[in-house]
């Protein structure tokens, strides 16, 4: 890495590849003839907010697997608006196909929003492996609060699949949530609030799914300031696949439970589920449970 002055950055990076093997619980090494190399060149490298980056990369060698590229090269860049908002977008090329994506995130205080495109065409690879969301076209919104009596994450994504698509509807909306809520009840009693919402008509095997799940905690003071905790959670679960009836159920289960400290390092716990299980196909009623 070399910095000039804080207004370029020039990275050059060589590396060999490392194939793993496992047996049991021991692990082995061994080098492969598959080798990367890669530059990246930065202009204002030491400003968090606002850069800009050419990237490059190839591998070569007989052991580079043929289904990735060889060469891979991005643009990408970052700027700070106004005094809240921060704008990013990556545009990167391999051979002819492509990938884009754009950003804008909002921070204010506990709280943090963005907003994320994302196109990433269903041949593009990289060269050591294949990317996150390949094949898809999407919008997703995510936001984060963290206070003293509340914290949680939303996540909301909506995209178009061109890689595994449904032959009966190949371009339909994908939609796909969830959350997580945490609020401070009493000194020592809290609330988690756990939802998920899946819906794929546009997949080849479209499913829509429906989850909720809320625990209620509370701390108990046990000897030389340990603490206890006890909570009871119940779950709700809607399962329905467009192909396979005979997976589709619905679910509620109960879950109490405690895990108490017996040092500052280990601790003891139990708990016993019971639900409630209707299947659709069947029409029967199931009561699985288990104890731990």
């Amino acid at each position: 890495d070399v910095n000039i002055n804080d207004l370029v950055g020039v990275s050059v990076i060589h590396g060999q590849k490392l194939s793993y093997f496992t047996f049991i619980l021991q692990g082995t090494k061994s080098s492969v003839d598959s080798y990367i190399d890669a530059a990246r060149v930065t202009l204002f490298p030491a400003d968090k907010d606002t850069h800009y980056a050419f990237n490059v990369a190839s591998a070569h060698g007989k052991d580079h697997e043929p289904y990735l590229t060889k060469h891979v090269y991005s643009l990408e860049g970052q700027q700070k608006l106004f005094e809240d908002f921060l704008l990013s977008a990556e545009y990167a090329q391999e051979k002819e196909s492509q990938s884009s994506l754009a950003g804008l995130k909002w921070q204010k205080g506990q709280m943090t929003s963005a907003l994320n495109f994302r196109q990433i065409n269903k041949d593009f690879t990289t060269i050591s492996g294949y990317p996150s969301s390949q094949g898809e076209t999407g919008l997703m919104w995510s936001t984060t609060m963290d206070s003293e009596k509340i914290s949680g994450e939303t996540v909301f994504d909506l995209y178009r699949q061109y890689l595994y698509t449904n032959p009966n509807d190949p371009s339909a909306i994908n939609y796909d949530a969830n959350g997580h809520l945490r609020i401070s009840l009493l000194k020592d009693l809290w609330s988690d609030t756990n939802f998920y919402y899946v819906h794929t008509p546009g997949e080849i095997s479209p499913r829509r799914n429906i989850g909720l799940d809320e625990r209620l905690s509370k701390s108990i003071g046990m000897w030389q300031g340990r603490k206890a905790t006890a909570y009871i959670a119940s779950t709700l679960q809607r399962t329905r696949y467009e192909l396979s009836s005979s997976s589709e159920y619905d679910r509620f289960s109960l879950v109490p439970g405690i895990q108490v400290p017996l040092t500052n390092r280990l601790s003891a716990y139990t708990n016993y589920e019971y639900s409630w299980i209707h299947e659709l196909e069947s029409e029967n009623e199931l009561n699985p449970n288990v104890f731990t």
